[in-house]
């Protein structure tokens, strides 16, 4: 057999000539200072609540360079945080990241990154060890910090996003929040500078929708009264689209806790109101087929969502997973993506830095 291992004094692989080296590859740039909330704002929105949707908050981050692949770990902001990392793309010369997460747009996670070695400069020492490969890249160097892994967790998901009914309101947007969640257990207690990588594969959509009619006198006369009515047809339709997210326990705990946090959401609202006529049954049944199709609108909102959180973030071509963001996940009460078991990833800060 031919090869080269190199192990620290407690038995760690920091080389095998079999596998390229991942390194610390230093911290990733948040593009602005606040993350964004993903809402509808297009023709006849309705302002959503943000505590009935479970909404979270996207922060967009980049990292310089074009290695063949990179593996992103984040720090929570604050205890029990909610973070999914959404998707990790290559884009040119740089490496695009999308954070969802809990919290306040001020209260972004960081992420790092980690990279093969070759792909890391090489920093001359006066003592240390440097190994290349036979085409001269870096596998190995002794002043750089490989990846140390502290758990690796099995990750799976509720198979539900709501359980509760969707309770239609004529005002504003229904409660549509999530109450579903799940404990994971970890094997290495929880620190306070620990460090998660995981892309969850769980997704899904709420959808509701309301119509309701209301009608007022017309053809009124101050000596004969009234003798006629206009009937005017609502229709309510709001959405959330949602994503599985991990939420660290307490220190020195080993708890971890999947749940759905939503990434977009939105609320559309129409009204048709018919001529002044003596009310029949048959007048409301034809008002009601001239209202635009409930499903029809939350799809199109749906997709005007998603057009409006890639110009939010115009700076790339393409910097979510729209995949991920099915419009299918909106034309039913509830759809969801079966996430396959994932596996999680943790590491410390203070190990690199």
């Amino acid at each position: 057999m031919h090869g080269l291992v190199l192990k620290d004094s407690q038995d760690n692989v920091l080389l095998h000539s079999d596998y390229s080296s991942l390194v610390y590859g230093g911290k990733a740039n948040a593009d602005t200072l606040l993350g964004n909330r993903v809402t509808y704002d297009g023709k006849n929105f309705v302002k959503v609540t943000i505590s009935h949707v479970n909404l979270g908050c996207i922060m967009q981050y980049t990292y310089d360079g074009s290695p063949e692949m990179v593996i992103p770990f984040y720090k929570p902001k604050y205890q029990r945080q909610t973070v999914s990392i959404m998707d990790c793309v290559k884009l040119d010369d740089k490496y695009v990241v999308n954070i969802l997460y809990s919290g306040t747009p001020g209260q972004a996670p960081e992420v790092y990154m980690f990279v093969p070695r070759k792909y890391l400069p090489v920093e001359k020492e006066d003592v240390g060890l440097v190994v290349t490969d036979s085409y001269g890249n870096t596998v190995f160097s002794s002043n750089t910090m490989l990846l140390k892994l502290d758990d690796i967790v099995e990750v799976t998901y509720p198979d539900k996003i709501r359980k509760a009914k969707v309770v239609s309101v004529k005002s504003g947007n229904p409660d549509m929040r999530s109450d579903q969640s799940k404990s994971i257990k970890g094997n290495v207690p929880i620190a306070d500078d620990t460090m998660v990588s995981l892309i969850p594969s769980m997704y899904g959509g709420i959808t509701n929708t309301n119509t309701w009619t209301t009608k007022r006198k017309c053809h009124c006369d101050k000596l004969l009264g009234c003798w006629g009515k206009k009937a005017t047809v609502h229709t309510y339709s709001g959405w959330a689209s949602y994503r599985a997210a991990i939420g660290m326990g307490s220190v020195d705990s080993t708890d971890y806790t999947v749940r759905f946090l939503g990434e977009s959401g939105g609320g559309y609202a129409t009204k048709k109101t018919g001529p002044c006529v003596l009310m029949s049954d048959g007048f409301l049944t034809n008002l009601v087929l001239q209202v635009v199709n409930a499903a029809a609108i939350v799809v199109t909102a749906a997709v005007e969502t998603v057009a409006t959180l890639g110009r939010d973030y115009s700076k790339t071509k393409r910097l979510m997973n729209l995949e991920s963001l099915s419009i299918t996940a909106y034309t039913s009460p509830e759809v969801v993506a079966s996430g396959h078991t994932d596996i999680m990833m943790t590491t410390r800060l203070s190990y690199y830095t």
